[in-house]
């Protein structure tokens, strides 16, 4: 599986435990491997009880600033969605 080696842990900090609103905002990639072997899955994480966070692996991105371009496309889109 050649998609394997672009595999990548992305940690988007302390956010709460927010992964699977995260996760629906990419209803078009799967959390476990499709038929080709990509996938996206939030998940969440606590250090300390008061800083809870989630961090992102995913193997569907050439680079973490485009997995960074499209998240920041999805948020503004959902905002917008639920504010006009």
């Amino acid at each position: 599986m050649e998609n394997l080696k672009n595999e990548k842990y992305i940690n988007l900090g302390f956010i709460g435990h927010n992964a699977y609103a995260l996760q629906g905002l990419f209803p078009e990639y799967t959390r476990k491997p499709n038929e080709y072997g990509y996938f996206l899955n939030f998940e969440n994480y606590s250090e300390l009880a008061c800083n809870q966070g989630v961090e992102c692996h995913t193997n569907c991105f050439e680079s973490e600033a485009h997995f960074f371009e499209v998240l920041n496309r999805k948020l503004l889109c959902f905002f917008l969605e639920k504010n006009l």
